[in-house]
């Protein structure tokens, strides 16, 4: 099903076997024992195996640890801690681009940032973030049984407009997830566009880019509009009205010109303001 050459297939049976997975009979669309799993740690890590095995064997560690395989069952006791982040940190499928990869939306500058560190401690996003995460895998997995060809990545359109100095606040919040992705779902992202991006994302960008994996960060495309890049892989079909495309679909978080409930102010002073994870755990926090 992957097309790959001499050289890596070689490679590849040798990371198999080396991990003890026979050649046959392992199901390819769930687990992490599944070719399209081991190309994308294989291909993260440049073909060398040594580094891919060390950081699949600590991702199957992880898993275990944060009890990844029990989110169905973390998922119906939370219903609707669930729905209340779709709420505040808005993100949406909206279709494929013109090679069969999911497109996500996520609208940063929406997130009610106020509302949000009020809400989640470090540690319960964590596990939101964990359950997005799989949700995203369960849909590459469907789209290449659809499509009969593998899908190992999506394209991410991420919708800075709106953010202020008081998105250092959530800086905890994307640092952790950061680390999370860099190590255990690498080469999950073919693009990343960051588009109607404010003075402060190269701010953003210099603090989280040490929790970003290298290959990542070469796909990440930044414009102070929409990149028209974005339009030339995504399609205007795909693409929403808002964006320049013709796809009539609702954004997440609501209309492009409304403004968040309960955002800080943005001459906010002082970085005693800074949220630690000390801090967002707490429920008597003061602003």
């Amino acid at each position: 099903m992957l097309k790959l050459t001499k050289k890596q297939m070689a490679l590849f049976e040798k990371f198999k076997d080396t991990l003890g997975i026979p050649k046959t009979g392992v199901p390819q669309y769930s687990g992490v024992r599944d070719d399209i799993t081991l190309f994308r740690f294989l291909s993260g890590k440049q073909w060398v195996v040594k580094d891919a095995l060390k950081q699949y064997r600590a991702m199957v560690k992880w898993r275990k640890e944060a009890k990844i395989d029990e989110l169905g069952e973390w998922e119906k006791k939370n219903e609707d801690r669930i729905q209340l982040s779709k709420r505040l940190y808005p993100s949406a499928f909206c279709g494929d681009d013109k090679y069969g990869r999911p497109v996500v939306i996520t609208r940063m500058g929406k997130t009610p940032i106020k509302e949000f560190v009020e809400t989640y401690t470090i540690e319960e996003w964590h596990m939101q973030h964990n359950w997005r995460m799989e949700k995203t895998i369960e849909l590459l997995r469907k789209r290449s049984i659809a499509l009969k060809k593998p899908i190992t990545q999506l394209i991410v359109i991420v919708d800075m407009e709106g953010i202020g100095f008081s998105y250092r606040h959530m800086m905890p919040y994307m640092q952790a997830t950061s680390g999370v992705d860099k190590q255990n779902y690498p080469e999950i992202v073919g693009n990343i566009f960051a588009i109607n991006t404010p003075w402060i994302v190269p701010i953003i960008f210099k603090v989280l880019s040490p929790f970003i994996d290298p290959r990542t960060k070469e796909k990440i495309i930044v414009s102070s509009s929409v990149d028209p890049k974005v339009m030339e892989i995504v399609g205007e079909s795909v693409m929403p009205v808002a964006y320049g495309g013709k796809s009539t679909m609702k954004l997440p978080g609501g209309d492009a010109k409304e403004s968040p409930e309960g955002k800080y102010e943005e001459d906010a002073k002082g970085d005693d303001l800074a949220v630690d994870q000390s801090v967002a755990a707490s429920s008597t926090y003061t602003f």
